[in-house]
């Protein structure tokens, strides 16, 4: 019975350890792939210029041809919120942006493994599913570029962990993270709010 719980206790953490390791390869890879920044589009000059007014004590507004100041309604605030403690400290946004989406992109990967391994309960299928994100086509060309969606990914697939937590033991506190995580997600892409 101790060795038993012995292996099982060796087995989760080399299980913690892989989906680390499958994360931050993730993580190089996709760094390694935008050496010269990750694409711009006409979003993500306003998540940006949002950033910076709000650094600025302006708001949530973009810069008019002016020089004066518009609110931003087109475009839900929070990734520009994460991006403006960067503007504060004085950094590049777009080179900082980039890192936080390559680790948004690692994290999401070990999100995932964590998730498969809640509903199945297999190491092997877990590993299988984060390694699956790590190299889906489909969901690197999301985080190449300088938008919300990496991190409204990265809320949900916490919430959906937090939520499940919740059912494992009952505890309001799950449910309270599930809630603000998903009120996050919301003010990051309207689409959330569907």
């Amino acid at each position: 019975s101790v060795i038993r719980q012995m292996s099982t206790d060796k087995s989760h953490w080399l299980f913690y350890l892989a989906l680390l390791v499958i994360g931050l390869a993730g993580s190089v890879a996709l760094l390694l792939s935008t050496p010269y920044g990750l694409g711009l589009v006409s979003d993500t000059v306003a998540y940006v210029n949002g950033a910076e007014n709000i650094a600025k004590g302006n708001g949530y507004a973009e810069t008019s041809s002016g020089g004066g100041y518009k609110p931003i309604t087109h475009f839900p605030p929070m990734f520009s919120i994460f991006l403006a403690p960067i503007s504060l400290l004085g950094l590049d946004v777009l080179k900082s942006a980039r890192i936080m989406i390559v680790s948004l992109f690692g994290l999401d990967i070990i999100l995932v493994g964590l998730l498969v391994h809640r509903i199945s309960h297999f190491i092997l299928f877990s590993l299988l599913g984060a390694l699956l994100l790590a190299v889906s086509d489909i969901l690197l060309e999301v985080y190449l570029y300088l938008m919300s969606e990496p991190l409204f990914i990265t809320l949900i697939l916490a919430a959906i962990l937090f939520f499940s937590l919740y059912f494992d033991n009952r505890r309001s506190g799950w449910l309270l993270l599930t809630g603000l995580l998903l009120g996050l997600a919301s003010l990051t892409r309207f689409a959330g709010l569907w």
